[in-house]
């Protein structure tokens, strides 16, 4: 999957416009790639287009403990949107990187608490088709 069909996918996902799109995958990326390890980290960025596993690859260093409600809080920091609206796109994001990473987000979900299962449930049809 190439970076414009990583966007427009998340973009379909959400119903949101283009900047959007962008704004909220790099942020998501970024702060998941503070909540799991560098290793699980860099093997999802090998199936990314650049400019994307680059937001996956910016942490360094031991994975932070985040609650869900930390990790979308982190994420909102640099998207507009309400608590749905930002649960809603986040899952459009996690599902697009599902689809990207294939075997890789069953990995990345297996480092991650049950309680972010809920963000996770889009992705999780993602995998399994």
């Amino acid at each position: 999957m190439d970076e414009a069909e990583f966007y427009d996918r998340v973009e379909s996902s959400a119903e949101f416009d283009e900047g959007e799109s962008l704004a909220i995958t790099h942020a998501t990326l970024e702060v998941l790639s503070e909540r799991i390890g560098e290793g699980q980290a860099r093997d999802m960025a090998e199936r990314l287009p650049r400019p994307i596993a680059e937001s996956l690859t910016h942490h360094h260093g031991d994975p932070a403990t985040l609650s869900r409600e930390e990790f979308v809080a982190r994420i909102a920091g640099g998207v507009d949107a309400d608590l749905d609206e930002r649960d809603e796109r986040v899952r459009a994001v996690l599902g697009t990187l599902a689809e990207a990473v294939g075997e890789e987000f069953e990995d990345l979900m297996d480092q991650l608490p049950n309680e972010f299962e809920e963000l996770f449930s889009t992705a999780d049809r993602e995998v399994g088709s």
